[in-house]
Parts: C-alpha cells; structure tokens; sequence
C-alpha cells in the first residue's frame, strides 16, 4: 500500500502525527521515488519540476472566500463593538474566537484563506490583550474604561508598550504555527520581533539610522528565507510557503532603504543616480532569478519606474503625459518579458554563477519553456 502527499497530510489534520513530522516524510518520500541522477550530469538544475511557479496555498475554492467573509463580518462586528464593550473583554474574545475557528477551518478543513486571516487576527488580538492587560495594572486602564484604553491604543506599539506588543505578536505566531503550521506564522512572529526592536532602538536609545536598522531586518528575514527554500528546493512542503511569506516581509525592508538611499528624493534624482538605480534593479533581477523569487523585484519596480521617467525626460523628445506612458510601458515591457522567459532565463543564468554546492539547494530549472 503507498500514501499519497495528501494522505500524509490528512494524517497531520487529524493528530496523528506532527506537522512538522508529515513536511518531513513527504520530502522523505520524494526523495525515494526521485529518478537516480547520473554522476556526470547536473545534479539539481534540469529536473523536470514546477518549482519555477512559486506556487503557494491562498486560494483553494470559492468557499475559502465565503468563509473568509463570515471572518471578516465577526471581527467588523467586534470592532463596532468596541465602544460599548471592555476592550480587555474584547481581546480575550478575539483571541478565543480566531483559535477556536483556526481549529475548524485550518486544523480540519484546510482552507487557506481563512487560514491566513486567523493567523494574523489571533496575533493581532493576542498582542492588544497582552497590552492590555499590562496597562491594567500599569494603571492605564482601570475599572474597564474602554474610552481610556481605546485613546491609550493609538501609543501602544511605542516603547515599552511596543516591546510587549511586539514579542507577544511572535509569541502568538510561535503558538498558532505549533498548532495549525500556517505558514504566515513565520512572517508574523518575525514581523513581532521587528516592531519589539524597533521600540527599543527608537525608545530607550535613539535610532540614528533607521534605514540601517530596516535593511539588517530585511536582511536578516530573507537570510531566514532562504535558508527555509534551501531545505526545500522542490518545495513541496509548508516551508516553502513559509519562505514565500518571509520573502515579502523582507523585500520591502532591504529595497526601499538600499535602493530609496541610491535614489535619493524623486525630485533630485540626477543621471548617476538613475543608472546607479537601473544597476541594482539588473543585481535584484539577478538574485531573484537564481533564489526563483520574485519579491524582490516587485519592490524595486517603483524606483525603477522613476530612473525610467528621468531618462524618458532627459531625452526632451517626451514631456508630461508621454513620460508616464513611456515609463508604464517600458515596466510593463520589463515586467512581462522576465514572466514569460522566467524559466528560459534561469536556465541560462543561473547554471553559469559559480555557486558550487548551493547549486544542488536551489530550486531546480524547469525543462519547460
């Protein structure tokens, strides 16, 4: 008798084993049924895989929407609510109320939307009740006086109230992903420690260098990233969608202050800097392409599309709204050009970088066109 990947991950639903453990006998498995690789030929580039589509779990039906509605019409209502109600009373709720439907709707029926909603409004209730409950007996809040606690809302991610919020956000995430396995936890948890640090360094100490600070946390997000696409080059398993999530949580980060500090102000953009901008967009495309993730890229469009207006203008053949048409087409020229010959690119960049042995734990080259 053989199990399929969606037996093993029923088995999971059901308690019988770990998620954790259900990840790991899959890859086993497909690691036994792979093909034995020639000696002389490339060990992890030319498979036939579909890797190249950075798929990941959002969508898996039209009931996903409709449940993820019923989720966002009960916590509109508790927001509504908020004025009548203690906002203690109302965390506490929010918190029991997204685990107890995490538990039908992630743990048993496996719908992915919803499930990534739940994820981020347990994190986001846990961490405001968290808080709460410390202003309580801070003396911030006193008698359930949700008028008091709504006004002191607006300053809570801000030192010591941030620190709280931040790690009880990566302590919820750690939680709900030792539960359920929904890979956002991984973003969640590591976007909580961001915003602990980031009260501290901007509390207690001055934050000299913000942009300094936000790049080291891209930078260490998408260290994690890749180390969770490393261990799951085919990815098959949650971690690769895990990976997904960190990518986002990291693009940003890293882009907008390496890329945003070579630009400068739109408005003082010169011709060095919009080469040097059009420079790193081919290095980000370069990454992107050898990882095979496009986050990157996605956030370094918006830089790009102004060192584009700047020479479409500098050209003096285009002014005003020939400039923006000129500089729309050629992003979407760019943009499609990389989806369409994505595959095609890699396997003809990436088996030319001299990455050695990480060549056998990146994603493999579809043989596809």
């Amino acid at each position: 008798m053989s199990f399929s990947a969606d037996d093993i991950r029923a088995a999971a639903t059901a308690g019988v084993i770990t998620t954790g453990q259900a990840d790991q006998l899959v890859a086993f498995l497909d690691a036994r049924r792979a093909p034995p690789v020639a000696a002389t030929q490339a060990p992890a580039f030319f498979e036939s895989s579909d890797a190249d589509n950075e798929k990941f779990r959002v969508l898996g039906g039209f009931n996903d929407i409709f449940v993820a509605i019923g989720v966002a019409l009960l916590y509109g209502a508790l927001m509504v609510a908020g004025g009548a109600v203690a906002p203690l009373l109302l965390s506490v709720f929010g918190v029991v109320a997204a685990w107890g439907l995490s538990e039908v709707f992630t743990r048993r029926m496996r719908l992915a939307l919803p499930s990534i909603m739940l994820a981020v409004l347990f994190a986001a209730s846990f961490a405001i009740m968290a808080i709460l409950v410390i202003a309580m007996f801070d003396g911030d809040v006193a008698g359930g006086a949700g008028d008091r606690a709504l006004a002191r809302s607006s300053t809570m991610f801000s030192g010591f109230y941030g620190v709280a919020g931040g790690l009880s956000v990566t302590l919820a995430a750690f939680l709900h992903f030792r539960r359920f396995g929904v890979p956002i936890d991984w973003a969640i948890g590591a976007g909580g420690l961001i915003i602990a640090a980031l009260a501290i360094l901007g509390g207690p100490f001055a934050l000299a260098a913000p942009a300094v600070f936000y790049a080291l946390c891209g930078a260490a997000a998408f260290a994690l990233a890749l180390s969770l696409d490393m261990s799951d080059p085919l990815r098959r398993t949650t971690r690769g969608d895990a990976a997904f999530w960190l990518h986002l949580l990291a693009a940003p980060l890293m882009i907008h202050p390496l890329v945003g500090g070579l630009a400068g102000p739109v408005w003082s953009l010169t011709l060095e800097r919009a080469l040097m901008v059009l420079a790193a967009f081919v290095v980000i495309a370069l990454v992107s392409l050898t990882i095979d993730r496009r986050a990157l890229l996605v956030s370094g469009l918006s830089y790009t599309g102004a060192a584009l207006a700047f020479l479409a203008r500098g050209l003096g053949a285009f002014s005003g709204n020939g400039v923006l048409i000129l500089t729309l087409l050629a992003l979407a020229a760019v943009v499609l050009l990389l989806s369409a010959g994505w595959s095609r690119l890699r396997g003809l960049i990436v088996p030319a970088l001299p990455l050695g042995r990480l060549a056998a734990r990146l994603p493999p080259i579809s043989r596809q066109p």
